[in-house]
């Protein structure tokens, strides 16, 4: 076996953030969707409100905040993602161009899109589900994310002073502890209280405590996103709109699948947006697999007719929870790409070429290796 061969055992990253002209045109075309979506997500926000009946009417409105990113497994999903976080961070910082190389006129486009909205949108570090363990409590998850981001922000200004983190049992908090508190509550509410715990009165309270953070708690995240983006434009970046967070490895579990649609339906705020990336099928398998689940734990028969009855019931709340937090039209959909387009792709042809080239040398080394042996052979005789 020749030894220049060794390229072939390097070990490849699963997924990583390509540039522009490196993805391929099914990529290429989801991640244009994603620059659109966030477009016209940012002109959402700007929108002034004209009168006090239409501030108000927003008020009692719960608009889907998720965007569902599908294919099939190896489609690309992960790439998507990561060369979107990639782009905007390149176009915001001015560190180079995403759009090198490329000079077509639907790419010089997406490139004065992406420019701006750039400053408009605050990309926020991938959660992926797959490490996770299955009863994470996610809501925490994301607002802990958000107070680390603000937290960098203010390492890179100097300016960061660590506050302390208040007990759910103490009073009213400061503006600036609101997040703070926002974490506290949702790690109180998250998980239900066991019947049998601990003696009856102290259950009581803890009962009553989960059910005033629940009532409030919609409320008071839209507030605390409010105050968390005037924040961020405070520390510079006058233009955010949004932040988006990214959540990989969606259809990971049963449990993972019930936890995104638990969290998708409390943390709604137009200052927040979900990118998921899951397999839809999947997604909606899994989801109707949790709410199976949900009604056999309640007691249902696990004799033929009732299990029947219990399928076609899941199956309803399933199509109802993915209409509603995940419509049709909230959905990118990464085509397969066909194999004359894979074979001709310019990113797997300059492998090609790499290959070709390192083959050819190998064998006018191995030519001349032998050409000595014979010149050194003869010369002994």
């Amino acid at each position: 076996m020749s030894h220049n061969n060794v390229d072939i055992f390097n070990p490849v990253p699963e997924a990583k953030a390509f540039d522009w002209k490196s993805l391929c045109p099914s990529t290429q075309k989801a991640l244009e969707k994603i620059f659109f979506w966030l477009d016209a997500a940012c002109n959402a926000n700007q929108h002034v409100k004209n009168d006090e009946q239409e501030e108000l009417a927003s008020k009692y409105q719960s608009p889907s905040t998720s965007i569902l990113l599908s294919g099939d497994r190896g489609s690309g999903k992960t790439t998507v993602l990561l060369s979107a976080a990639f782009a905007y961070k390149l176009a915001a910082e001015q560190k180079g161009n995403f759009f090198k190389g490329t000079d077509n006129q639907e790419a010089n486009d997406i490139k004065i899109l992406l420019n701006a909205t750039c400053h408009k949108v605050y990309w926020l570090d991938a959660l992926d589900l797959e490490p996770l363990h299955p009863d994470t409590n996610l809501l925490s998850s994301i607002l802990v994310r958000i107070r680390l981001a603000i937290e960098n922000m203010d390492y890179e200004l100097n300016a960061y002073q660590p506050t302390r983190r208040r007990s759910i049992l103490e009073g009213d908090l400061g503006t600036g502890e609101k997040l703070n508190r926002l974490i506290n509550d949702a790690t109180f509410m998250w998980e239900a209280i066991p019947v049998n715990s601990g003696p009856r009165l102290e259950r009581s309270e803890q009962q009553i405590k989960a059910a005033e953070i629940s009532a409030r708690f919609q409320q008071d995240f839209k507030e605390v996103m409010e105050q968390t983006t005037r924040l961020v434009r405070n520390r510079g970046r006058q233009q955010t709109e949004l932040f988006v967070l990214p959540i990989d490895n969606v259809d990971r579990s049963i449990e993972h699948i019930a936890s995104i649609s638990k969290l998708i339906r409390l943390a709604t705020s137009q200052r927040l947006w979900f990118i998921l990336a899951a397999v839809r099928p999947d997604y909606q398998l899994f989801l109707e697999r949790s709410f199976q689940k949900e009604l056999l734990r309640s007691g249902t028969s696990s004799n033929a007719s009732n299990w029947d009855q219990t399928q076609a019931i899941a199956r309803r709340q399933a199509a109802t929870s993915m209409r509603r937090s995940l419509p049709e039209n909230y959905q990118i959909q990464i085509e397969p790409l066909p194999s004359y387009q894979a074979w001709t792709f310019p990113h797997y042809q300059e492998k090609v070429n790499q290959k070709k080239k390192n083959t050819d040398q190998s064998k006018k080394e191995e030519y001349g290796s032998i050409k000595r042996r014979k010149m050194l052979n003869q010369s002994i005789r």
